[in-house]
């Protein structure tokens, strides 16, 4: 596994992690609601800097589990688990572009 394939969680010194981007404010406790990120593609020292700042808090990136699988909302981009995401015959989701997406 290269740098490149690291994924990981952001979470602050109260022990919540993000759930949705640096610029969402979402946090959850629960680690499954985490946001998965790709810790260079994703810049999360430049982020973990920028939540910091903006929140007075301390952030850290901790390991994501590597044997989970994740997919990729194809609406979004948003990182999920596997088992979280919904694919609808052409394309996966995550659960917040799930009830977003218009229905046939």
């Amino acid at each position: 596994m290269s740098a490149h394939d690291i994924k990981v969680l952001i979470r602050n010194a109260e022990g919540k992690y993000l759930a949705g981007t640096v610029h969402s404010g979402q946090l959850t406790e629960n680690r499954a609601e985490a946001a998965v990120f790709d810790y260079l593609r994703d810049q999360v020292p430049e982020q973990i800097q920028a939540l910091t700042r903006t929140s007075g808090l301390a952030w850290k990136a901790v390991g994501a589990d590597p044997h989970e699988a994740w997919e990729i909302c194809d609406l979004c981009g948003r990182r999920v688990m596997s088992i979280k995401a919904f694919f609808d015959g052409d394309k996966f989701l995550c659960a917040d572009c799930r009830g977003q997406a218009p229905h046939d």
